[in-house]
């Protein structure tokens, strides 16, 4: 998190393949700034931007379990639904480790850590780590507050961001959790819900 005016999409993803970079030196950036290993994403950033700050996180694949990865990310729907929204569009890519190349030394998660502090440390004298456990962060009310609030229906379909869905047999228009617009009429103003979307695949037009 850091203020807006100093946010770049670039710099610390940038950063981040520079700190690996002598045990990964193949690595390149993607022009939507995602790291991959040759044609394998082993990468990839989220941002969120309000007026005055900026927040970015990544992910890196280490020595993750692909096949489980594959089943999180594949849908049993997803080529009778389409939705579209305000949100940047998403890159189908395949996926790979970067803890075990042929050629290189082994990298594990604590090493991957360790990299990255030290080039952040070098990029931003004067910076201090602080580490902090699980158990130390539920003490805090806030956080434990915010972990509830995250859990919750309404901050998973609620804080959504305007979509269309669009069904074979159905049309949907939803903002903030609740059905605007839909060729069934009987759905107006219900909430989109796990139930109720189980119960749209079924039949779009259920009573």
């Amino acid at each position: 998190m850091m203020p807006k005016k100093q946010f770049s999409r670039e710099t610390y993803v940038r950063m981040v393949m520079e700190a690996i970079h002598p045990l990964r030196p193949q690595l390149r950036l993607s022009p939507r700034f995602d790291i991959f290993h040759g044609t394998a994403k082993v990468s990839g950033s989220a941002y969120r931007l309000t007026r005055e700050r900026a927040y970015h996180h990544g992910t890196m694949l280490i020595n993750s379990d692909l096949n489980m990865l594959t089943k999180c990310l594949d849908s049993p729907v997803k080529e009778e639904m389409r939705a579209s929204g305000a949100a940047i569009s998403s890159v189908i890519s395949s996926v790979g480790n970067i803890g075990q190349i042929e050629g290189h030394e082994k990298l594990d998660h604590e090493s991957f850590c360790d990299l990255v502090t030290q080039k952040f440390k070098h990029q931003y004298p004067g910076t201090s780590v602080i580490d902090i456990v699980e158990e130390q962060m539920d003490e805090i009310d806030s956080v434990r507050a915010l972990a509830k609030d995250l859990q919750c229906e309404e901050w998973t379909f609620d804080k959504t961001a305007p979509f269309k869905l669009k069904l074979p047999q159905a049309h949907i228009s939803v903002e903030d959790g609740i059905i605007v617009e839909s060729t069934c009429a009987h759905l107006m103003s219900e909430k989109l819900r796990p139930s109720l979307f189980v119960n749209l695949l079924k039949d779009p037009c259920f009573s």
